[in-house]
């Protein structure tokens, strides 16, 4: 879906926008924040899923919708 319409064009783009809007002071403490995050939620949804898998009679995991 979005990666076959996001060409490297698109993402020289966005940067250089973003460039502009936060200046290149902000710009590497900005990606620190977006990976910590990433790290976070991706820690959160291995919680959730081990949290599941104990409570579930069987010990296996329950399929989410």
């Amino acid at each position: 879906m979005l990666g076959e319409s996001l060409t490297p064009t698109h993402l020289v783009f966005v940067l250089v926008i973003a460039l502009l809007i936060f200046g290149p002071r902000r710009i590497p403490g900005i990606g620190r924040a977006i990976r910590e995050f990433r790290k976070n939620v991706a820690g959160s949804g291995n919680e959730v899923e081990s949290e599941m898998r104990a409570k579930s009679p069987s010990g296996e995991s329950a399929k989410l919708s």
